[in-house]
């Protein structure tokens, strides 16, 4: 044993079965992740041009452990997704989903890995089907987000921590606990993680002394908390230097044993009382997983449809249950105490202690541990089924495998129905913040083109802001010398300038209260449904310099 403990080994741990599988998985998800990126889903909640501005204002900022105006959130997510569509062309819808889109596969790829400490390749491969195939994390990893980006950092940290451990190595434990702090630099509900990895060595530290001494634990505990805090430091130091109370006002309105956070989730969710709004968290929380509750946090919200789909809801508890027994009876492994403890840790967290439950985005970091028992519950099913098959003297040497893989194919396909909804939905609906953004950046490249939006409480177009609001998410997809600009219903027609190519967004009553003005004073206008109905529409303006309609 050297400095670092004992010497890494990965005999045994990787083959040529795990090219396979990564290609496999390649085959699988890059075409459900990747195809017809920009325009499905067609709606666009208004978190991605929110996040699309914020990645532009911090696309040349040096200081990377700075923070953001964004809630406070690290600066740090910004910049580097800002850095990665740089790297494609620039910023704009297409290009921020993309980045989105190829964090997930990389999810997908380390969760193998992950689940490869565990098990096999083939029950490996699996878990990355049944942790990819959500159709949750599929539809907003579709999205021009970041928000997966908790989720990245857990599976990437989290086979170093547990190698660490079983090698009994310093050095894999130390690199562990520097990639943990990277969750403190990205989404923030991933700094959960390293209390869950810190609980679950307090755990091995109770039920399982004899392989692991308390020493040793302390060793691989100390290097992971230099490893963190190494990494860690700047953005504290940065917070300690600029304190922001809005920060900490957000933080508080997260939780439910603060005031604002039980007024926030009254509000929320429309209760009469706090004690009413705590309950009904509480019952959304504790029914996760089996429920057809609609994220909470309107980022994907899918009426009809919960986090998870049915299939999966069912097998979770069969591996939850199966897991339970072996602890009881004290016949546990270190993959099952890390995952039972991680999952009710936080299914109680967020049904207890986080409001707005089911928020789907601070979900993702339960993905890992719900996987894993998903297929353990699977292969439950698959043993008993085997096992009555052999009671008539039936069996098959590929019977175990085809059937797992046919219940994991299963999930696959349900996942993908629940998500062919939502896309249903939105071609058939269209989207007003999509179909907006969409329309601007098709005549980004058309110089010193203006937008105009008339709306207010009258006249609605976007569902929900206010002036500033719409008018910065209209300039996130604005091209180069162009503007966009809220602008008064009741004088619109007479602000607008004649010399000049320009569109009008508004709603379609609005159009019809001023369509015989609009005429009269351009009577080369042109009128485009930005939704299938023509709810909302966009009136084209062509001046006498102007040309040709775009």
């Amino acid at each position: 044993m050297g400095l670092w403990g004992k010497k890494i080994s990965f005999k045994n741990h990787f083959n040529n079965k795990d090219l396979y599988a990564v290609y496999g998985l390649l085959m699988i998800f890059v075409p459900l992740y990747f195809l017809f990126l920009y325009e499905i889903p067609v709606q666009m909640n208004t978190d991605e041009p929110t996040i699309m501005l914020f990645q532009k204002m911090h696309q040349s900022d040096p200081d990377i452990f700075g923070h953001s105006d964004y809630f406070g959130f690290a600066s740090f997510i910004f910049i580097a997704t800002a850095w990665a569509q740089k790297l494609l062309g620039g910023i704009d819808v297409l290009h921020a989903r993309i980045v989105h889109a190829t964090m997930a596969m990389a999810i997908i790829i380390f969760t193998y890995f992950l689940f490869r400490q565990y098990w096999k390749s083939w029950p490996a491969f699996l878990g990355a089907i049944v942790l990819g195939a959500n159709h949750s994390l599929l539809a907003i990893s579709r999205m021009a987000m970041r928000d997966n980006s908790a989720l990245l950092v857990e599976v990437m940290a989290l086979p170093l921590l547990y190698l660490g451990l079983k090698q009994k190595n310093l050095f894999l434990s130390f690199l562990g606990g520097c990639v943990a702090a990277f969750s403190f630099y990205v989404y923030q509900p991933g700094r959960i993680l390293i209390f869950i990895w810190f609980g679950f060595l307090f755990l091995v530290m109770l039920f399982m002394r004899k392989k692991y001494s308390f020493k040793l634990l302390a060793k691989l505990g100390a290097v992971t908390v230099v490893g963190f805090v190494l990494v860690i430091l700047p953005l504290f130091v940065d917070a300690f230097k600029h304190p922001d109370p809005g920060a900490a006002k957000f933080s508080r309105e997260r939780f439910l044993f603060y005031r604002e956070g039980q007024e926030l989730q009254k509000n929320w969710v429309v209760a009469k009382t706090i004690k009413e709004g705590i309950i009904i968290n509480i019952k959304n929380g504790l029914g996760t997983f089996n429920n057809r509750v609609a994220d909470l946090g309107y980022i994907y919200h899918n009426p009809g449809f919960g986090f998870v789909d049915p299939i999966s809801g069912v097998l979770l508890w069969i591996g939850v249950a199966f897991a339970a027994f072996k602890l009881i009876r004290r016949k546990f492994t270190e993959d099952d105490l890390l995952n039972f403890s991680a999952f009710i840790g936080l299914w109680l967290l967020f049904a207890f202690v986080v409001n707005k439950t089911p928020n789907y985005t601070r979900l993702f970091v339960v993905l890992p541990f719900f996987s894993y028992f998903v297929v353990s519950g699977a292969a439950v099913i698959v043993r008993t089924i085997e096992w009555l098959f052999k009671k008539i003297k039936f069996s098959h040497p590929f019977f175990h495998k085809s059937l797992l893989a046919g219940t994991i194919g299963a999930i696959l396909v349900a996942n993908i129905l629940i998500f062919g909804t939502f896309v249903d939905r939105g071609l058939a609906s269209g989207d007003n913040v999509g179909g907006t953004a969409r329309y601007i950046e098709a005549r980004k490249s058309i110089k010193g083109y203006k937008f105009y939006l008339a709306s207010d409480e009258n006249y609605p177009y976007y569902s929900w802001g206010e002036d500033w609001q719409w008018q910065a998410w209209m300039n996130v997809v604005v091209g180069s010398g162009q503007t966009a600009q809220v602008v008064d219903t009741n004088a619109f027609v007479n602000f607008l300038p004649r010399q000049n190519n320009f569109t009008v967004f508004m709603n379609s009553k609005l159009l019809e209260k001023n369509r015989d003005r609009l005429l009269i004073r351009f009577p080369q206008m042109k009128v485009i449904n930005i939704t299938p109905k023509g709810e909302l529409v966009a009136v084209e303006i062509f001046g006498s310099k102007a040309g040709t309609s775009p």
